[in-house]
């Protein structure tokens, strides 16, 4: 009987082993878009297989941007889900006195002080003006956009 049991014990023991190895290998490799397109454009990084192509646009080449990203302007955690808030909200043939209005409404929400207001502003105007956005104007009028949709790959 002791056999029998030990013998139990060992075969559980086999298979909880197996199982906490093979726990250890995550099912999901979560990423920011921020941190994929940064590995694409850095490092080279191919994007994982069936991902769709990510084309990074700075800003200085968005219709009426400055050509450089001001030192001055906000960065930050905050700004940056300010930003993404008012891409959100804002409809995307919005004019510059509508993306404003998001702005300080979202800012308000966040916490976010006058000068990132005004930077989520004009950020957001200017993307706009992309021809991506013209894009996005017509597959929302088709009814197929999707704003702000997670983006995930999976490790394996």
């Amino acid at each position: 009987m002791v056999e029998e049991d030990l013998t139990r014990y060992r075969a559980w023991r086999e298979q909880r082993d197996r199982t906490v190895i093979e726990a250890e290998v995550p099912s999901l490799r979560v990423r920011t878009v921020t941190e994929w397109a940064t590995r694409l454009v850095a490092d080279g990084e191919p994007p994982p297989p069936g991902a769709a192509a990510v084309d990074v646009v700075e800003l200085g080449q968005i219709a009426g941007a400055e050509p450089s990203v001001d030192p001055e302007r906000p960065t930050g955690r905050r700004f940056g889900a300010l930003v993404h808030a008012v891409l959100a909200v804002a409809p995307l043939d919005a004019d510059t006195g509508q993306v404003r209005a998001v702005a300080v409404l979202e800012g308000r929400l966040l916490g976010a002080d006058g000068v990132e207001v005004s930077a989520a502003a004009g950020l957001v105007a200017s993307a706009l003006k992309h021809p991506l956005f013209a894009a996005a104007r017509q597959a929302a009028e088709a009814g197929d956009c999707r704003r702000e949709t997670p983006v995930h790959d999976a490790a394996r």
